[in-house]
């Protein structure tokens, strides 16, 4: 007979390492297990509700995409900081969750404008995609050099390239945001 071995007893069985472990800033237990990765995580919350507060703002038809797009980016913001923060059992999938919902919108949308005929990312300027280009290679350096084991990776700093990696990438959601979902330009007071 084939064993495949025995079913975990418990959710931290199945658990290969802490929550944050790999992001370099030391676990220091309690409410707030990584205080930087926890605070600079708020971006994602802070560029989310942004996000929503100027739906009114943009065309009526593309509100609840965008509504969802900055209602999954706020949820993520806050599962990040469950997982920075207080690691409380499912704060991995708070974490991750909304992430998928972030991707998958923000590459659905344009998708479907493509097979529909109409312009896939209306907002796209020069200055979008250079900023965005800009804060891209900003998180590509924040995500490397914050990875425990990293040249510079010094676990008991505040000064955390993890953090560095929630800011540029909570702004670069917000670029892709603008780009896709740009203010609607109102020729009779409607939008």
């Amino acid at each position: 007979m084939i064993s495949l071995g025995r079913a975990p007893t418990s959710v931290a069985s199945v658990v290969a390492e802490p929550l944050g472990e790999a992001d370099c800033e030391v676990l220091g237990g309690g409410l707030v297990n990584q205080p930087t990765n926890t605070v600079s995580s708020l971006a994602y919350l802070v560029v989310g509700i942004w996000l929503l507060s100027r739906l009114g703002r943009i065309h009526r038809r593309d509100r609840l995409w965008a509504g969802m797009y900055g209602a999954m980016l706020a949820l993520n913001g806050l599962g990040s900081v469950a997982y920075h923060g207080p690691q409380f059992t499912g704060a991995s999938y708070l974490h991750d969750l909304p992430v998928v919902g972030v991707l998958l919108i923000g590459a659905l949308v344009p998708t479907f404008r493509r097979f529909t005929h109409e312009v896939a990312v209306p907002g796209l300027t020069r200055r979008i995609l250079g900023l965005g280009i800009a804060f891209g290679l900003v998180a590509g350096v924040g995500y490397v050099f914050g990875r425990t084991g990293s040249p510079i990776c010094d676990p008991t700093s505040y000064a955390q390239p993890h953090g560095l990696w929630h800011l540029a990438t909570a702004v670069l959601m917000g670029l892709w945001a603008l780009a896709v979902w740009p203010a609607a330009r109102s020729t009779s007071g409607e939008r």
